[in-house]
């Protein structure tokens, strides 16, 4: 989608919400092997759950295995394609997403984990996902609900300008096109001043379609998306 020539981008005015880049890029998809980010029952295991191998109390298969973790199968992507999707443009809610409460609030690993670090090859930024208030441990719902705030936080002109130029027009292309998706004047007016976003990076591939292992640690979780 060509850039209008009558517009320009606008920018977040601080690094206020950019962690730092990555200093590697994460493996393409292609190169995936086993998954990582999962789900479980209440909290049962040691807070530093990493140091002795995991004792399965809940039959796994070992497609989710990923030596002492396992993911949730909701969370989970295979090669043969995703298990759950859902639009990270939009602020995810248990109707919406279609997923039992149980599920929404279980725990995203098997065992329970207090903070994930989540990567994806289209943005240099890591997300940190840690439980929210109330929780002893990452959920479903904090992975999900977390990757939809993380996105959703502008960036600014100097990370924008870090980009190579091909890169620039296509993350400023999607972030008129984002703009522009309700189809309101106002709605639209009101989008393009909070500026470009994390999102745009992703260039159109807002679903979510599941989290695997990086083999860069126990804790980093590749995250594959869709259009």
């Amino acid at each position: 989608m060509p850039v209008s020539t009558r517009k320009e981008v606008r920018f977040a005015t601080s690094d206020e919400f950019a962690p730092s880049r990555c200093s590697t890029p994460s493996p393409s998809p292609s190169n995936s092997t086993l998954s990582s980010d999962g789900h479980s029952s209440p909290l049962r295991h040691p807070t530093s759950p990493l140091r002795t191998p995991f004792q399965r109390t809940i039959p796994l298969t070992q497609e989710y295995v990923d030596g002492y973790l396992a993911i949730t199968p909701v969370l989970g992507w295979t090669a043969a394609g995703p298990n759950f999707v859902f639009n990270m443009l939009d602020a995810p809610t248990l109707s919406g997403l279609r997923l039992t409460r149980s599920v929404y609030e279980s725990s995203a690993t098997v065992p329970p984990l207090l903070s994930l670090t989540i990567r994806c090859k289209y943005m240099p930024w890591k997300l940190i996902i840690k439980p929210s208030s109330g929780n002893r441990y990452v959920t479903v719902e904090d992975v999900l609900v977390k990757l939809h705030e993380l996105l959703d936080r502008p960036v600014t002109e100097a990370e924008y300008n870090r980009e190579p130029k091909d890169r620039q027009r296509d993350i400023a292309a999607q972030y008129f096109q984002r703009c522009a998706r309700s189809g309101d004047e106002i709605i639209i007016t009101k989008e393009e001043a909070k500026g470009v976003k994390r999102i745009d990076f992703l260039q159109g591939r807002h679903r979510f379609a599941g989290l695997d292992n990086t083999q860069e640690g126990p804790h980093i979780w590749r995250l594959h998306v869709m259009a």
